[in-house]
């Protein structure tokens, strides 16, 4: 008799754990991808040097987005001023782009046309808005605030592998 109790408790043993994963739900494993986006925009973009400088603004923006959803790439564009003082000559700048997918860092120069000089472009740029200060030839230091329709950059790809 207690050998049968013993055969029986062991057929019970076994038995048990794979009963009790029978309806266990299976939990999913989530894989994560880098995405790479292209994107323009146009925008308005205010310059507070000597006098106030708006400029129609329109860019191209490409951005490496990795599975940690850090951002990295380069953006480029042209501002045209819209006052007749300048000529209405642009100024164009190749910023390196760095962040995260809400709000990225920009780091670059450009050349402004109106002015005929050259300058180191620092700035910040997220949700529709961007804002930083441009520091010329001659150390002059020209703030600049503006709004585009650009909006987060894309966050990384995530599947869901069961």
């Amino acid at each position: 008799m207690v050998f049968l109790v013993r055969v029986l408790c062991a057929v019970f043993l076994v038995l048990l754990p794979t009963a009790s994963f029978a309806g266990a739900p299976v939990t999913p494993t989530y894989t994560h991808s880098a995405v790479d986006a292209t994107s323009g925009s146009i925008g308005l973009r205010f310059e507070f040097g000597d006098v106030v400088k708006p400029s129609i603004v329109g860019a191209v923006r490409q951005t490496h987005t990795t599975t940690n959803n850090d951002v990295t790439g380069i953006l480029t564009d042209i501002a045209i001023p819209l006052n007749p003082e300048s000529n209405f000559l642009p100024t164009i700048r190749v910023m390196g782009v760095f962040g995260g997918t809400n709000t990225q860092g920009l780091g670059g120069f450009g050349f402004d046309f109106s002015e005929n000089q050259a300058f180191l472009g620092l700035g910040l740029q997220g949700g529709h808005l961007e804002g930083g200060v441009h520091l010329d030839t001659t150390g002059t230091f020209i703030p600049y605030v503006g709004v585009s329709n650009y909006g987060a950059a894309p966050t990384r790809t995530t599947t869901v592998v069961k």
